[in-house]
């Protein structure tokens, strides 16, 4: 009985590591800093965010071949006079278009069934770091009034002088693949409101049709904190005050 239970055991963690290795899962941790020049001087943000893709089981032709999601938050930069700049939170394909590009067809587009050796790629950078070029830069946006969602603006890279006054301009962005803890909490810790909405600009305020939709109108929470730290902070903060928008 005893050997039984031994060649049991000895079975299942074969088989758990034949698993692994026909559908394996590769990740990493990405930070991204900008460097923002103002009239006060130079002033600094960053995030440290995770990516995982998995491969997986794949019984149809029209079955997905591998999965990838982010965990973490938007890069903040807090600005001297007062206001905030965010780089939304990136995809799961995102430092795969600056880590290796060589990898990426040629027309740039990515498909789920060739991330499974670009994740690997990406994953042998630990400790190097890239400068962004404009076209790879993220999504950047403001608040004109933070206690408000529905004054979000979207800021165009070399439009900073407009969004936040004279003498301010962005100066620099990089990307680490690191072995730096995620970030946790600053997004929160500004945009206190966020885990009582499921939108940022409200539905009211919002054309009809989603093909009109401004950049703006199209954020939704999960663009400044992952869906699964959204929902766990919205379900306290429901149980806390009762209903929420």
């Amino acid at each position: 009985m005893k050997r039984s239970h031994i060649r049991l055991g000895i079975a299942a963690v074969l088989a758990v590591g034949v698993w692994f290795l026909i559908f394996p899962t590769y990740s990493w941790h990405q930070k991204l800093t900008i460097r923002v020049d103002t009239p006060q001087g130079a002033v600094e943000g960053s995030s440290v965010v995770k990516v995982a893709w998995t491969r997986d089981l794949k019984l149809l032709p029209d079955m997905r071949a591998a999965h990838g999601t982010v965990t973490g938050e938007a890069t903040v930069v807090a600005l001297p006079n007062g206001r905030y700049l965010f780089a939304l939170l990136p995809s799961e394909y995102y430092a795969a278009r600056i880590f290796v590009p060589e990898m990426l067809p040629q027309n740039g587009s990515i498909s789920r069934d060739s991330m499974i050796p670009i994740a690997l790629a990406i994953t042998l950078y630990k400790g190097k770091t890239r400068t962004l070029t404009p076209d790879q830069y993220p999504v950047l946006v403001t608040f004109e009034d933070i206690n408000d969602p529905a004054s979000v603006k979207h800021v165009l890279p070399d439009e900073f002088a407009a969004a936040f006054g004279p003498g301010y301009r962005l100066d620099a962005m990089t990307m680490s693949i690191t072995g730096e803890a995620l970030t946790d909490g600053k997004v929160v810790s500004v945009l206190g409101w966020l885990p009582s909405t499921g939108f940022i600009v409200p539905p009211e305020q919002q054309p009809e049709l989603a093909r009109d939709q401004t950049i703006e109108q199209r954020l939704r929470p999960s663009n400044f904190i992952d869906i699964d730290t959204w929902a766990v902070l919205r379900g306290k903060e429901k149980s806390k005050n009762g209903h929420l928008k």
